[in-house]
């Protein structure tokens, strides 16, 4: 973290942070985990703050001191700033309702592994007034006769790990955890709070853990937990070193001394709630019965029921100090982090989100940007002197880029590159700086004699020749009331054209080929038919453009009517009603994104002229060419993420987690085709000698078409179901948090296989010759049994 000085002479405009990374996701999950981070460093040292001024804090006061400690502006957590009157008070509600729950959240055990909390940093003390006292007078602790025995700093020592254990379990009466509450305390925060400080609907709100008294029985649910003598609490109980025994004691004896402790802290310290069932009984710790006090630095003990090694009466005495950055940090620089905010900026948000996340950079109010590629040229960010990135660039010229947005016009810049360990192209850099960073920028390279490259081109001309007008949306291009949704009959209508316009439009084809120079003449593929057959098919190959977003109008379609079949179905569930109702809402969205009603921009991935450019029938240099999309519902609407083919086999791949506009995505299922899975099931034949890739009637072959292997069990696996991947929907899973700092991703086993495009005699090419005519590549992944997704 770079801290300047107060007297630096920096802007308002200019203290803000440019970070680049060459992956979508990266930039996703860095403003995700950026924001995490912030929003814990300003609640801790909130809370430190006030435990500065105050002393000590209980229950009743802890909240409304640490609100007043963060002193934030209403514009950083309202969505409706108001300074006086009812929306002010509203306001301040929510946001201490929201950092109750938040602080008690924090009192779990290390569950944030890279941000340490106050206690772990020694700042903060949990104490549990007149337990000393309590432990000294010898009628409470007549019930057990170790307890009885065991001297007052003894019964202090177990009942506060005891405590302790019921606290780091996060088994704590408070309201604010109550999973009955937690509706209320949801849509009161989700209504008024805005990002990143809102919940959403998916996140999954921590709820009080209960501990079932021992002899209950096994726990049932997600939130009991176990006290029977074979626990952890238990052994830790039961260990002689606990006590100051001669030997441990049994099973059966350990759960009546946690009984006979029970009931000593019972009405103090713990209360006895009845679990789910109503007849077993659990108990927890309350929240009224223990204070927030401020520490001096110094790092807690090791926990004693969790710790393995004990001596005597000590655990085995470990040198350690608190984590001095994350101490500073809380105790110094986290209220200077008041407004601090960031947010990704790449290809897949919208392009009016991206151009209100650049005016605000620009103007520093937002202070960390992190993005792909975007940024590097044509967007005015003003005054910048920090450019970060994630990862080396993949070129110089990249490089140049990048680091060229910091410093303009004299200023002094700060570029900074990380390089990952695990990253050969990192790595080489790193040892080699100097060709990064003063390497030779290589002009930009096309390869002219790329057949769907020209035939791309040839579309175009013919689109213009035809004179269709594709308009903003699909609905001025198809008939969405016909059957299979044809091209409308005014397209249809300008699809044919006069001889005399026919014969102008191969003149101009023409023209294009040659400037193609000698690469393009001579190109294999460059047959003399291939112009005339190219125009004639241009037709036909239009309307299968349209294809891959019939089927997910029709996939949308059906999931809109299933769904309101179960919201008006008198005899479902109420879970069942409201799952329905939220599918049936996801579903109007994804249509009215297929539609591109939501953002009539010709930014949008379905506004026809961009999408034909994706399918590959227009020219499109800036995304890859048929792309299987991922729809995920982003806040209010639907968004689409694109990836290449070879990408999308493994991100897109089941259960797999996908990192978009701060939140995490897992991928639930492909989107069939209306005419169902078996349709679409292709068999091929891969030789193991060569991985040549034989589909189709070629996957009867005995011999391999490349190396001429013969393909017998021993030197050719046959596959029977091949699924080319589709379109996929994932759903919300919950927010990133700064936990994340590399992308977590399922592991699966890719095969990598190819076949050649076939010579003029149908046969393929010879090797020399293939490789400079590769026009297909085929992936295969074995996400299920019996079935291998591939994409071409």
């Amino acid at each position: 973290m770079i801290q300047l000085r107060e007297d630096t002479q920096v802007s308002a405009e200019a203290r803000k942070i440019l970070s680049f990374t060459d992956n979508r996701q990266d930039a996703s999950l860095q403003a995700g985990h950026f924001n995490d981070f912030i929003q814990v460093a300003l609640v801790r040292g909130a809370l430190f703050k006030a435990l500065s001024h105050a002393g000590k804090l209980d229950h009743a006061a802890i909240t409304k001191a640490v609100f007043q400690s963060l002193a934030l502006s209403q514009r950083a957590y309202a969505r409706e700033p108001a300074e006086w009157g009812p929306g002010k008070g509203r306001n301040e509600e929510a946001m201490q309702r929201l950092l109750e729950y938040r602080l008690y959240e924090d009192l779990r055990r290390g569950w944030r592994i890279v941000q340490p909390n106050l206690e772990q940093c020694g700042l903060l003390l949990i104490e549990y007034p007149g337990l000393g006292e309590m432990c000294s007078a010898e009628e409470s602790w007549k019930a057990h006769p170790v307890l009885h025995k065991a001297s007052p700093e003894v019964r202090e020592k177990s009942a506060r790990a005891f405590l302790d254990h019921l606290r780091h379990e996060i088994a704590i009466d408070a309201r604010v955890l109550n999973p009955e509450e937690h509706w209320e305390l949801r849509k009161r925060v989700e209504q008024v709070l805005r990002d990143p400080w809102a919940f959403d609907e998916f996140d999954q709100l921590l709820a009080s853990s209960l501990f079932l008294l021992p002899g209950s029985g096994p726990t049932m649910e997600g939130r009991e937990r176990s006290l029977s003598g074979h626990s952890r609490i238990a052994r830790f109980m039961r260990n002689r070193h606990t006590w100051d025994l001669s030997s441990d004691l049994g099973v059966q004896d350990g759960e009546k001394l946690i009984l006979a402790l029970i009931e000593a802290l019972r009405g103090q310290y713990v209360t006895q709630i009845p679990a789910s069932d109503g007849r077993r009984q659990g108990i927890q710790l309350m929240a009224a019965s223990f204070e927030w006090r401020g520490g001096d630095g110094s790092p807690p003990a090791p926990d004693p029921v969790r710790a393995k090694r004990m001596r005597s009466q000590r655990l085995e005495k470990t040198e350690r100090e608190a984590n001095q950055f994350f101490a500073r940090l809380y105790r110094e620089t986290a209220r200077q982090l008041a407004g601090v905010e960031g947010a990704a900026h790449t290809g897949q948000i919208p392009l009016l989100e991206r151009q209100e996340r650049e005016k605000r950079f620009g103007e520093g109010a937002l202070a960390a940007l992190f993005c792909s590629p975007t940024m590097e040229l044509g967007v005015d960010i003003r005054d910048l002197n920090v450019v970060h990135l994630r990862n080396m660039p993949p070129t110089p010229a990249n490089y140049a880029q990048r680091s060229g947005r910091a410093g303009r016009g004299g200023q002094p810049a700060l570029v900074m590159a990380f390089c990952s360990e695990g990253s050969p192209h990192d790595q080489y850099f790193f040892e080699r700086p100097d060709d990064m960073v003063a390497g030779t920028v290589a002009p930009a390279r096309l390869d002219l004699e790329n057949q769907e490259l020209l035939e791309a081109h040839i579309h175009s001309a013919w689109v213009a020749a035809t004179g269709l007008k594709l308009g903003r949306g699909m609905i001025e291009v198809l008939d969405l009331q016909g059957q299979g949704y044809p091209l409308n009959a005014d397209i249809q209508s300008r699809m044919s054209m006069a001889s005399a316009k026919l014969v102008a439009l191969t003149e101009e084809c023409r023209r294009i080929l040659d400037a193609g120079g000698t690469d393009v003449r001579q190109a294999t593929w460059n047959t003399p038919e291939w112009l005339d057959q190219t125009l004639k098919g241009s037709a036909e190959a239009f309307n299968y453009g349209f294809d891959r977003w019939r089927e997910l109008y029709a996939a949308a379609g059906r999931q809109r009517d299933l769904s309101r079949r179960v919201v008006d179905n008198p005899a479902a569930g109420r879970k069942e009603r409201a799952d329905a109702e939220r599918s049936e809402e996801e579903a109007k969205r994804q249509l009215d994104l297929l539609l591109n009603r939501s953002d009539e921009s010709a930014e949008s991935d379905f506004y026809p002229y961009r999408y034909l450019a994706s399918e590959g029938f227009l020219p499109g240099y800036n995304f890859p060419r048929l792309p299987i999309r991922a729809l995920v519902p982003a806040a209010e609407r639907q968004h689409v993420i694109q990836r290449a083919r070879f990408l999308a086999l493994t991100e897109f791949g089941p259960r797999n987690v996908v990192y978009h506009e701060g939140r995490k995505y897992r991928m639930a299922r492909c989107v069939l085709p209306p005419e169902g899975v078996e349709a679409r099931l292709v068999r091929a034949k891969l030789c193991n000698a060569c991985g040549y890739f034989h589909d189709g009637e070629h996957a009867l072959v005995d011999r391999c078409d490349h190396c001429g292997a013969q393909l017998d069990g021993e030197h050719s696996q046959y596959v029977a179901s091949l699924f080319e991947m589709s379109a996929v929907r994932g759903t919300r899973v919950e927010r990133i948090t700064c936990d994340e700092e590399e992308r977590v991703r399922e592991g699966f086993h890719i095969t990598t296989h190819y076949r050649f495009a076939p010579g003029p005699d149908g046969m393929p090419f010879g090797r020399k010759q293939a490789v400079e005519t590769v026009t297909e590549v085929k992936y295969s992944a074995s996400f299920m049994p019996r079935a291998l997704c591939f994409g071409g």
